[in-house]
């Protein structure tokens, strides 16, 4: 563990991610810092994604989104503030009616947009 600090109780290769959201939402610093800094990678990655595409909505699901509120209000924040949209009318929405299911029917709504545009 970083700095000798002693985090979530379990051996290292039983550690995972569900148990950092639970530790950083328990308070556990390390934990936290983990959630911050993989939410701020995220958060870049949208900010290049708002510039090329300049989308209405982005909507955040996945494992990560469903159980840490944190990273989604971190990585969400970041994407805004590093934009180069300024103020911007962007909605960010978490998980979205379609729950699991929405990396894979916004994939599909992507591929049938495109065919019929053509």
């Amino acid at each position: 563990m970083k700095k000798g600090q002693k985090s979530i109780n379990k051996p290292l290769e039983k550690i995972g991610f569900i148990d950092i959201c639970e530790a950083a939402d328990e308070g556990d610093e390390l934990s936290r810092e983990v959630i911050i800094h993989a939410a701020l990678v995220l958060g870049t990655g949208l900010a290049n994604f708002m510039n090329l595409f300049n989308p209405d909505i982005i909507i955040l699901s996945g494992p990560l989104n469903k159980h840490s509120s944190l990273y989604y209000e971190i990585a969400s924040e970041h994407a805004l503030k590093k934009s180069y949209l300024g103020d911007t009318s962007i909605l960010f929405k978490r998980l979205g009616y379609f729950g699991d299911h929405a990396i894979s029917l916004g994939a599909a709504a992507m591929f049938l947009q495109e065919l019929l545009a053509q």
